[in-house]
């Protein structure tokens, strides 16, 4: 396999703010040798790094860089400094609506970072809003967002809402315009690390503005906190955190790293937080005071996660020691044996999302979502470790995958998706009601495609879909744009000839799960769901990946496959 080190070298180089000279002069020895544009554009695309790449390419003389290659990367930064105004603008107006009703809440992430760290909207892609409240607050500002226009995400039954706001930590809205807002009260999941909610910390605020308008936001400290918290709850699968964390080190040249250790320590995150700053300092070269490194270069395990996670961001290659189906790297990252025995029982006890939408207790008998959590996770662990896997079997899609599904194939209005074993047709319904997106469902089970078109018609999108009962071998594909299809490890092997003999150039193709024997994909996604099984996404892009890798190309390492 390609080691790409030239590519890397570039891209780590350009995602910063401020090149010295040196840097400079390493960039134009870098565009003087043959680099694989394709693998440069299709890095940056994945980890939302086309501003930065743009912003520091054009500075260097034309003739260095290939003219197709900045004209992609000039549109791109156009385009997501218009949406990323778009998205501002609407915060201000939901900051004001939320000001109005004497709401306390502070804007998160998004366009916060992108004008604290980074000094320009244009330089930091975000996708969606994110807002803090205290979570007494939470349920008050879901309800006015209602009356606004925005639509729950998830839709829970009045009882559980009690329980979802203990156990969880955000809510997700959409609104007729495509824009995402989450409500946050808390940082992560009660399971994942206790104790993160806005309320139970002594979070420190400064002030700052947008358009004139003051708000608060965290300080610098608990910014650089909050963000190895959530690189480690996602297993650090984008590269533009790791970026944000450097940013924050370069800004603020009198980080109060003792306060830092400090908190991190009372939340039991130390560990996080190395493993965070190790990324800044290792990839972007983030100076670090002595002391933090004599503590990182303490921690035997840090430097081995740092590769694996290199591993993962720049070569889609997942080690089965750091993603395991029990979620290995999850329990790696805590302090001490009994926090990792902490993390454990409160994964196998305290409730999900998914375990609260699948079934609803009576408020008063809430407690007993702890027994019901372990039952469900015995039961999904004994499906899929003993289930099948033929393509007639169906398995319901959690809203969770269903969202990264829609991310990674880049949904938007103007798609026409095809579902290959649709089964009752959520992805097809959740891409119709988010994105207006046209869809056809295929399965070969006459009773699932009766209860997709119930499903439809319940939520008001069934003209933007049509369901066939048919074999996938038989169905034309040819005027899809994308096609999601989730089957066994054998079954894509048959199906990859025909997906590459039917589908146009640029046409997306997303697998949940499946490898493709000798095709490599264009993106690989992982995460973890709520059972701690890793889920791998892959996405190819026809036209871009046509022919398939050889098999000297093929990673050895473990990926995790349906079986």
């Amino acid at each position: 396999m390609k080691n790409y080190n030239l590519e890397i070298e570039l891209i780590t180089s350009c995602a910063r703010t401020n090149l010295n000279t040196n840097m400079i002069s390493k960039l134009r020895d870098l565009l003087n040798e043959s680099l694989d544009w394709d693998y440069i554009i299709n890095t940056a695309r994945t980890h939302k790094l086309f501003p930065l790449l743009y912003r520091n390419l054009n500075s260097l003389p034309v003739e260095l860089l290939p003219f197709n290659v900045m004209e992609l990367l000039k549109n791109h930064f156009r385009a997501a400094t218009k949406s990323n105004l778009y998205l501002t603008k609407e915060l201000i107006k939901v900051l004001n609506l939320l000001e109005q009703n004497k709401i306390f809440v502070m804007p998160y992430k998004g366009p916060i970072l992108a004008l604290i760290l980074y000094n320009n909207l244009g330089l930091r892609e975000y996708g969606d809003i994110d807002l803090l409240v205290l979570e007494r607050d939470a349920l008050k500002v879901k309800e006015i967002l209602i009356q606004e226009g925005y639509t729950p995400f998830h839709k829970l039954h009045p009882d559980t809402e009690d329980a979802y706001l203990k156990y969880d930590y955000s809510y997700e809205l959409d609104n007729e315009d495509g824009i995402h807002l989450e409500i946050h009260w808390g940082i992560t999941a009660s399971y994942f690390l206790l104790g993160t909610t806005l309320d139970n910390l002594s979070w420190h605020y400064e002030k700052t503005t947008i358009f004139d308008k003051p708000l608060p936001v965290l300080d610098l400290e608990d910014l650089l906190l909050v963000l190895c918290l959530n690189g480690a709850k996602d297993a650090w699968e984008s590269f533009s955190l790791i970026c944000d964390i450097a940013q924050i080190i370069d800004t603020k040249k009198n980080l109060d790293w003792d306060l830092l250790l400090t908190k991190a320590k009372k939340l039991k995150c130390k560990r996080m937080l190395l493993l965070g700053l190790y990324l800044a300092n290792n990839f972007l070269q983030a100076k670090l005071p002595n002391n933090i490194l004599k503590i990182i270069n303490s921690d035997k395990d840090i430097k081995h996660l740092g590769e694996l996670i290199k591993n993962r961001i720049f070569y889609g290659k997942v080690s089965a020691s750091l993603f395991d189906n029990i979620g290995d790297f999850q329990i790696w990252i805590r302090d001490s044996l009994f926090q990792k025995l902490r993390y454990l029982f409160c994964f196998m006890f305290y409730p999900s999302l998914n375990d609260l939408m699948a079934v609803t207790f009576p408020k008063d008998l809430s407690v007993l979502y702890y027994f019901f959590r372990p039952i469900r996770l015995i039961g999904k662990y004994f499906f899929r470790k003993f289930g099948g896997s033929k393509l007639s079997e169906f398995v319901a899609t959690p809203h969770e995958i269903i969202k990264n599904i829609l991310e990674v194939g880049q949904v938007d209005s103007n798609d026409v998706i095809y579902d290959i074993g649709c089964g009752d047709g959520r992805i097809l319904v959740e891409a119709a009601k988010r994105f207006g997106a046209r869809g056809v469902g295929i399965d070969i089970d006459s009773k699932l495609l009766d209860k997709a078109r119930v499903n439809a018609k319940k939520e008001g999108v069934s003209e933007l879909i049509e369901f066939v009962q048919k074999d996938a071998m038989e169905v034309d594909l040819s005027d899809a744009t994308v096609v999601i299809f989730y089957l066994s490890d054998v079954q894509p092997v048959i199906f990859k000839n025909k997906l590459l003999k039917e589908l146009k150039s640029g046409t997306r193709v997303v697998a949940h799960c499946c490898e493709v024997q000798n095709w490599s994909p264009d993106k690989v996604k992982l995460f973890s769901d709520d059972a701690g099984f890793v889920h791998t996404l892959r996405l190819w892009k026809i036209g871009e990946n046509k022919k398939p890798s050889s098999k000297q190309d093929e990673t050895k390492e473990q990926v995790p496959v349906c079986t």
